[in-house]
């Protein structure tokens, strides 16, 4: 029997919703899922320029399963890049810690936030 899955920290949570190639009808489209809880692995480890320890302490997981989100994360982005699908960001075992908050779409800028 497998462990039940842990929930992960998510500090910020990214506006949900489907990305996909422009011109192409959203019903005509396969779709590659995305847990927000791999967004927030690829955040932390490619925006902020976390080691996969920080941020598994961050999301509440060992480093090793830091390195299984975002290998995941990678295939999904790859596979939609190079196969023409839509990536639909949404759902999986998180925990909100209070501080989530959406970034600011007009926004065009990475910043480093570090607590």
């Amino acid at each position: 029997m497998a462990r039940p899955t842990k929930r992960r920290c998510v500090e910020r949570v990214p506006c949900p919703g489907l990305f996909g190639p422009l011109g192409v009808p959203e019903r005509d489209l396969e779709k590659v899922m995305l847990p927000l809880a791999e967004v927030e692995a690829l955040r932390l480890l490619h925006m902020e320029g976390f080691s996969q320890a920080e941020a598994g302490r961050r999301l509440g997981v060992s480093a090793s399963t830091v390195s299984r989100m975002a290998a995941r994360a990678h295939r999904a982005v790859t596979e939609a890049l190079i196969l023409g699908r839509a990536v639909c960001v949404e759902g999986g075992q998180v925990a909100d810690t209070g501080s989530s908050r959406r970034p600011d779409p007009a926004a065009n800028t990475v910043t480093k936030e570090r607590a």
